[in-house]
């Protein structure tokens, strides 16, 4: 399946920190006040079916694609499904259509993986990895880097 680590289990390192750390300062007025509260890594598994529907816990997710981009076998896939206002994940997560800003219900937008691609956004938005088939080989699989931010004195 999938090996990953977070900050708890040994993906704590200075880089991890310097990479937060760099983040913030080119985006000061989006980041500014918050402080990294998470930091995971992963890598799936070359065919993968795609993902459960997910929440993360923080403010903002930060996700960081670093697999090679001729690995990817769908370059108009592989990456990532986020929920629009009022789509079908927050029914699967609890909620419902019109209980996310705009009422109206809505869908998903896939967001394509690709290489040293980074997508940034509301951790509570619903989402989930796409299906994604790359090349054969454990350097050639989709790799991730997600970096979950909150509000400064927040420790939920």
């Amino acid at each position: 399946g999938i090996v990953g680590a977070d900050l708890a289990s040994g993906f704590n390192c200075g880089l991890v920190y310097r990479l937060a750390g760099e983040i913030k300062a080119r985006l000061p007025r989006l980041l500014g006040e918050f402080e990294l509260a998470e930091a995971r890594a992963r890598r799936h598994r070359n065919k993968h079916p795609g993902g459960p529907a997910r929440r993360e816990p923080g403010a903002i997710a930060l996700l960081l694609w670093l697999s090679p981009e001729a690995a990817n076998g769908d370059p108009e896939g592989g990456g990532l499904n986020l929920e629009t206002p009022g789509g079908e994940f927050a029914g699967e997560l609890g909620g419902g259509a019109g209980d996310e800003p705009g009422g109206e219900p809505g869908g998903e937008t896939a967001i394509p993986h690709g290489e040293n691609r980074a997508v940034l956004f509301r951790a509570e938005t619903p989402h989930r990895a796409a299906a994604a088939t790359f090349a054969d080989g454990f350097a050639n699989r989709r790799t991730e880097v997600t970096l979950l931010f909150r509000r400064r004195g927040n420790d939920g």
